[in-house]
């Protein structure tokens, strides 16, 4: 067993210290470079770059590491050909057509129509299975990590300021795999038990199992006016979840069945492609949560520590009045709570409708107020069809 652990571990690091691991760590290093430049209003507080790269490789790192003991100790194995070492340019080149294309079960679906029509021996059913896997890992991640590489944008709809947020996560995951291999193996191995691989290909000749190191990229973005941060992680996360269930069952009923091979690859697609595209008619359909409203501020950002978050305002808040004065902009708000004498009373709506009075002494610093509000004319606002269309390069090019 800790022969096993040992190799795994071994192939596991020989992925890292691969030139393609190190490109791909670049590319994910541009795209959160990309994001944080995206996020001008500062809105959720951020860790600086090289903390956040060295949180994505610690993931990357322990996911690749958690992926390679599961396709080993539970055998998932695969027979190696000449696809699977393009599947990184193949996502590559993908993801210039849209960036979301930058995960791998798009690559991998391509690769098994690839080996499906030239030489059906790629073992497709493994394939199903380890992007399975990955998927019900990278829903996990997606609930766990929260505010990382989440950024508010200000767009316009109907001639109105709304804020939405982006949720873009990318990860480049170094992976060891379990190759099949026809042959003697000349050196002595590993005595596995009986049951395993427990995924089993029928061959009449000797075949034997090594590992081989390998890279693959992980990653996820959606971008949601009509639901809370909160809302949209979790459908996001859990929708990831169910499609990494559905694969595993998949991938376990296609080893021997051609037809349910076709169908879990076509899956691989239809099913990410399936949640964009339901995502984005909602966004079309549904109205925005957070809008410049008529009269009053809106809250955009409640600063922790700050006055506001003490006394419990929220995101999305609308302040309508303060000292029964309605009101009429970001200056006018200011310029009251500077003036007030005694006690101030902010009058205040949340997005359920629900009247708020706030009560601050005067005594407090109200300097701290600690609120940002959605501006009537933002700096810079961004286009929704534009981010759900665009494609890695230009995306890195801020186009959208």
């Amino acid at each position: 067993m800790l022969d096993l652990v040992r190799i795994t571990l071994e192939s596991v690091g020989y992925s890292i210290f691969n030139i393609v691991f190190l490109f791909g760590v670049w590319v994910v290093f541009l795209i959160n470079r990309r994001l944080n430049r995206i996020d001008i209003y500062r809105i959720i507080k951020k860790k600086s770059m090289i903390n956040l790269m060295a949180d994505i490789l610690v993931q990357s790192i322990l996911v690749g590491s958690l992926v390679s003991f599961l396709v080993v100790f539970i055998g998932i194995p695969l027979y190696f050909n000449e696809f699977l070492l393009f599947l990184i340019p193949i996502t590559l080149l993908l993801s210039m057509v849209r960036i979301r294309f930058l995960d791998l079960s798009y690559g991998v679906a391509l690769i098994c129509f690839l080996s499906l029509i030239m030489d059906g021996q790629t073992h497709i059913a493994s394939l199903i299975l380890l992007v399975g896997i990955i998927s019900l890992i990278k829903g996990v991640l997606i609930l766990l990590t929260k505010e990382q590489s989440v950024i508010p944008v200000l767009s316009r709809k109907d001639n109105q300021i709304i804020l939405g947020h982006i949720i873009h996560k990318s990860w480049i995951l170094p992976i060891g795999l379990l190759i099949l291999q026809i042959g003697e193996l000349a050196t002595q191995g590993i005595q596995m038990p009986t049951w395993w691989p427990m995924i089993q290909y029928p061959y009449n000749q000797n075949i034997f199992y090594t590992m081989f190191p390998f890279v693959a990229f992980m990653n996820h973005n959606s971008i949601s006016y009509t639901e809370t941060l909160q809302n949209h992680q979790k459908q996001s996360g859990y929708m990831n979840i169910i499609f990494g269930v559905l694969l595993l069952l998949i991938g376990v009923l296609a080893v021997e069945n051609l037809y349910v091979q076709i169908m879990g690859s076509l899956i691989m697609v239809v099913f990410p492609e399936g949640m964009h595209h339901a995502k984005v008619r909602k966004e079309k359909k549904q109205p925005p949560i957070y809008t410049h409203p008529e009269n009053g501020l809106r809250i955009m950002e409640v600063i922790h520590g700050g006055i506001a978050d003490e006394i419990g305002m929220e995101l999305g808040e609308v302040i309508e009045k303060v000292n029964d004065t309605f009101v009429q902009d970001i200056k006018h708000f200011l310029r009251m709570v500077k003036e007030a004498e005694g006690e101030i009373v902010i009058e205040s709506r949340t997005i359920a409708g629900r009247l708020m009075r706030y009560e601050i002494h005067k005594s407090k610093d109200l300097t701290r107020m600690g609120v940002r509000f959605i501006p009537e004319k933002p700096l810079i606002v961004y286009s929704m069809e534009g981010y759900n269309q665009i494609g890695l390069f230009d995306f890195l090019k801020g186009k959208y």
